[in-house]
Formats: C-alpha cells, sequence, structure tokens
C-alpha cells in the first residue's frame, strides 16, 4: 500500500486549471474546465468520444494554448511544452533504430557511462525488460514497447506524467498487466498522474480521482473520489458500488447526447 502524500502537500496543487475553453473553428472544444490535481495524485479524465479528454490533456501539455482560462504548474502558467511534463500517447513513439536500453535512457542526464549503464538496468528492471535491453522495437510486443515507453518517461522524471489512452490498443490481458506495472511505478515514484481513459474498469482500478467529461461542449460533469487502497480488490463491495455510480454517470451522460442536448452536470464530490 502506498504511504499517503503529506497533509500540507495536499493542499498546494501540483496542476491547477481555471476556466480553461478552448475552440476549433466554429466548435467549442471544452468549456470552462476547473480543476486541481494534487501533488502524487492520480486522477483519470473520463468520458464518451468528443468530450474533450484529449483537448484538455494536449492543453496541460502545452501543445495546444486555451482561449480563455489558465493553467498552471506549481503556481507556474503553462505557456507551452517544458520538461516538467511528459506525454505518453497509444503509440509508443519509440525510435526504431535505438535499442530498448538505448530508448529507455535516451532521456537521461549526462553521467558517466557505468552509472548510465546502470541507471537503464533499474528502470528497464522495474519495468520487467531487463532480459530485453539488447532488441530493437520492432522486435517487441505492443505491451512490451509500452513498458520502455514507462521507462524513458521515469528517466525523464518529470513532475507530472500526462497519459493519453496509452492502453487502448492492448489486448485484455496484456493492458491488465501493463496496469500493474504502471501502479507499482506510481506508487514508488508519487509522481502527479493525468489519465485519459474510456473505461471505467481502468479508471477505477488506477485512480484517486475520476473527473467525468461531459459533451457538446466538454466540461466537467462530476468528480468522484476513489478512497480505497492500492492494488484495489475488484470483487469489493466498495468497488462494485463505485462502478455502478461511474456507470450511472456515463448512462445519463450518453442518454442526454442521444436526445440532442448536453448532459446536465451533477454536484462534484470531493
Amino acid at each position: 500500500m502506498r504511504a499517503e502524500p503529506d497533509a500540507t502537500a495536499l493542499e498546494l496543487p501540483r496542476l491547477s486549471l481555471r476556466g480553461v475553453s478552448k475552440r476549433f473553428g466554429s466548435l467549442a472544444a471544452v468549456e470552462g474546465i476547473t480543476l486541481d490535481v494534487r501533488r502524487g495524485e492520480f486522477l483519470s479524465l473520463l468520458g464518451p468520444s468528443g468530450c474533450g479528454k484529449s483537448t484538455v490533456l494536449h492543453m496541460i501539455a502545452g501543445f495546444e494554448r486555451p482561449d480563455a482560462g489558465t493553467i498552471e504548474i506549481d503556481g507556474r502558467p503553462v505557456t507551452g511544452p517544458g520538461k516538467d511534463r511528459l506525454v505518453i500517447f497509444q503509440e509508443p513513439g519509440l525510435m526504431p533504430w535505438l535499442t530498448v536500453a538505448e530508448n529507455a535512457g535516451f532521456g537521461l542526464p549526462r553521467k558517466p557511462r557505468e552509472l548510465y549503464e546502470e541507471t537503464v538496468r533499474n528502470l528497464l528492471r522495474l519495468v520487467h525488460l531487463e532480459r530485453f535491453g539488447e532488441m530493437l522495437p520492432h522486435q517487441l510486443s505492443g505491451g512490451m514497447k509500452q513498458r520502455a515507453a514507462l521507462a524513458r518517461a521515469i528517466a525523464v522524471d518529470p513532475d507530472v506524467l500526462l497519459m493519453d489512452e496509452p492502453f487502448a490498443a492492448l489486448d485484455p490481458q496484456t493492458r491488465e498487466m501493463l496496469h500493474g506495472d504502471l501502479q507499482e511505478i506510481w506508487m514508488g515514484t508519487r509522481k502527479t498522474v493525468v489519465f485519459v481513459t474510456h473505461s471505467v474498469e481502468e479508471a477505477v482500478r488506477l485512480s484517486d480521482r475520476v473527473a467525468i467529461l461531459a459533451t457538446h461542449p466538454g466540461r466537467v460533469r462530476r468528480v468522484i473520489p476513489i478512497d480505497l487502497p492500492h492494488p484495489r480488490d475488484f470483487n469489493s463491495a466498495e468497488i462494485a458500488g463505485i462502478r455502478r455510480e461511474i456507470r450511472e454517470e456515463m448512462r445519463e451522460e450518453m442518454a442526454a447526447i442521444a436526445r440532442g442536448r448536453d448532459g446536465a452536470p451533477g454536484p462534484e464530490r470531493r
């Protein structure tokens, strides 16, 4: 079980969004997004296609600039990409001409060769790729490629890890294994994580809180906390209740979309 973050640190958000809106031409992609993400917290953005989950993530990353509102990391405005944030996409983005070990160590600062090699070995051990360091990306399965991408992210050591449906293309068994790997890494490093997903099960398994987004335009419908220790027992009554609660919110939102009008945001729980 991971240790609880320091109470004082929890009062100061690592990441803060205030009234964030974004348009693409005549389309209002997101409108009035306000969220705080605490240090060491794992927050999932969950919602139907078109609700702006990835748009929000890209604005946090600095790839897109909001048309209104502010985004801050540790009180500093986000004006573009920075070393304090790193994005893992559905496509791992490994450099095909580099070995797994070289990809994992690509973002490491300059250091003596012996220390560099030891660090890379530790990274590969952390993601269970220690036997595959000399292989090239095309020789790996999809799950192994994402493990290598995780190793590279840990090497860069960002303050905020942004994950845009990184496991969506994987088979269920591989996805479940990577959930375990990600939890282990997160519990060990205490990174702040913002995770985009379509999956209720994935959000419940991994998150401290789940922000459910409504659509047309994208906005926060409800934020649901999951105050349960990791790893989680998916057979427990508590987990079953949370899954039902989130699914009901999603059903209401999908019904609103089908009726051709916006879903009415529900109350936020903290």
